[in-house]
């Protein structure tokens, strides 16, 4: 009775564990992701710009012309 009591306490314990290590994992795992988004956007963002600025210039020097 007490080894099978045992077993399941290891088992309870182990999963316990695994549980909390999941978890910290995912912590990890949604920061890197949202990091990695802002930098995307702030790239996008740039880009963005570029072509907007680029098409303004466009737009002169169609005027002068």
């Amino acid at each position: 009775m007490w080894d099978f009591a045992g077993q399941v306490l290891g088992y309870v314990i182990s999963g316990m564990v695994a549980l909390v290590v999941a978890y910290i994992q995912h912590g990890k795992t949604t920061a890197l992701i949202e990091y990695r988004l802002k930098k995307l956007e702030e790239k996008v963002d740039a880009h963005n710009n570029l072509v907007d600025r680029m098409y303004k210039v466009e737009a002169q020097l169609q005027n002068k012309s």
